[in-house]
């Protein structure tokens, strides 16, 4: 029932402070335990957001424990879904989610010398390598990009074979790890919604990532259009890169193939945009340098991030690939 997608804010225990937002408060979890053995944290929403509906919440945290086990595993491993609605004298007040892993955090180093601990947010690949240098941060090299744009197109299929969108991607709701393998998780995914419907929990459209419909109820659509921006601006970083929408940019960063689906993801007709799964073919044959068959949605729950090679970046220092004898390998 939903009813049992609740739980009451007095049953939370202890709650340590670890974050905030303009939106919520993030408070660390340690007393509670729901039977999955992960750390957990409770997403309290600041009055000015309230109130929540209720049972959209819960029917959001329903949809995830209703899933197949093999889907389940790999909506949790990209998205940070909610799995109980916090209720506080009858009214939806939060949401329990799991803490983010360890890999998405990196201590940076400010420009006066104060390090601080904070999740690696998308961002920092569309940034030259001098910024990351000044934080202490690795600049990812062109191999690890295209496994960035493999992983966050591979999330998008699984989630869009459940009939789920995203909605409101940007630059600071998608998070990346490099180590030991490019890896990807979407936050907020309390706001995931059902196609072409509306969030349960508003979000703030992003207004770098505007799709050109401006459509206000997010869809399957939406989501590969602005996946086509994520590739766009991971694969060419540098100035201007983070609202850089123009698919002729790409240069070389991409095969033929690769450009022609930048094309259509980036233009007009919102019908001729390519779904995530074929971009996710793509990237997995240009990383494993053969063509990999089109995989069900069975297929897409199978962990394929062992087949992909990890390059160190002294191999390509951020250059193109080039084809030579059938099979991609670096400049």
């Amino acid at each position: 029932s939903l009813d049992a997608m609740c739980i009451e804010k007095a049953e939370l225990g202890t709650l340590v402070k670890i974050a905030e937002g303009g939106q919520a408060i993030i408070y660390r979890l340690p007393d509670l335990h729901l039977g999955d053995d992960v750390p957990l944290v409770a997403k309290l929403y600041r009055s000015k957001v309230l109130p929540i509906p209720r049972v959209g919440l819960a029917r959001l945290v329903k949809f995830r424990m209703d899933q197949d086990p093999k889907v389940r595993a790999q909506l949790d491993r990209y998205y940070n879904w909610p799995i109980r609605v916090v209720i506080e004298r009858g009214q939806a007040v939060g949401c329990v989610v799991p803490l983010l892993l360890d890999r998405f955090f990196h201590d940076f180093t400010s420009l006066t010398g104060r390090p601080s601990r904070r999740v690696v947010e998308v961002q920092h690949l569309f940034v030259p390598e001098s910024r990351n240098r000044q934080v202490g941060l690795a600049h990812a090299n062109h191999t690890q990009r295209l496994s960035v744009c493999y992983e966050a197109a591979r999330a998008y299929a699984i989630l869009h074979s459940t009939g789920m969108v995203y909605g409101d991607m940007n630059a600071r709701n998608l998070l990346v790890s490099l180590r030991p393998h490019p890896t990807v998780v979407f936050v907020e995914g309390d706001a995931l919604r059902r196609s072409g419907s509306s969030a349960v929990v508003p979000q703030v459209q992003t207004p770098d990532w505007f799709v050109p419909e401006m459509a206000k109820a997010q869809s399957e659509q939406t989501d590969c259009y602005k996946l086509g921006l994520l590739i766009l601006r991971t694969l060419t970083p540098g100035p201007g890169s983070s609202i850089n929408r123009d698919p002729e940019t790409i240069g070389d960063k991409l095969d033929r193939d690769g450009r022609q689906l930048l094309r259509r993801a980036l233009g007009n007709s919102r019908d001729h945009r390519p779904h995530a799964r074929e971009w996710a073919n793509h990237f997995r044959e240009t990383l494993i340098g053969r063509r990999a068959p089109r995989p069900e949605v069975g297929d897409l729950t199978a962990d394929t991030t062992t087949s992909v090679p990890r390059v160190d970046a002294d191999v390509t220092k951020g250059d193109a690939w080039v084809r030579r004898n059938g099979k991609w390998e670096p400049r």
